[in-house]
């Protein structure tokens, strides 16, 4: 990280830590958001930082910007497979379920002209239960009986066709 040192500074450390081996060095300019790359000079790098030692490439724009370094963060997490990316990406596949069942359930209800309570509403929107709102669902479709008999079922969450 380049910030106040001077570039004759960090020329001079780039020269002793590739004496000591080390195969490429990198500066991040702060003040420009800037990434260089030494090579006998500094030079403007501007591509993905690709190494057997990265899990994946690394965007040097992330090494600059810190919404970029997350972004960074979270894509090589989930190129070793981390088990809380796994979790995330389940719950919202489930979340995804979840919603187009309570879209089925209220398209049904609107199409056999049933209106909906706004205590139904609240409670189907917070259901997550795959079980219960294909019940209701099922119920909806199939009730000979009035509106207000499903709304009870969906209210107490009993579901019997009736």
């Amino acid at each position: 990280m380049v910030s106040e040192q001077s570039l004759k500074d960090i020329t001079e450390k780039a020269e002793e830590i590739c004496v000591r081996g080390v195969r490429r060095v990198f500066a991040i300019f702060v003040k420009t958001s800037e990434v260089k790359e030494w090579r006998g000079a500094w030079s403007l790098f501007d591509r993905e930082i690709a190494d057997d030692a990265l899990a994946s490439p690394l965007p040097v724009r992330s090494l600059a910007d810190a919404a970029a370094a997350d972004d960074a963060v979270v894509r090589v997490l989930d190129a070793k497979g981390n088990p809380a990316i796994r979790q995330i990406r389940h719950a919202e596949r489930q979340e995804g379920v979840a919603d187009g069942q309570r879209q089925a359930l209220f398209a049904v209800l609107s199409a056999r002209g049933f209106a909906v309570a706004a205590s139904v509403l609240a409670r189907v929107e917070a259901c997550q239960d795959f079980a219960e709102l294909t019940g209701w669902i099922v119920c909806a479709s199939t009730a000979r009986a009035t509106y207000a008999a499903v709304e009870a079922r969906v209210e107490w969450g009993r579901v019997r066709v009736t």
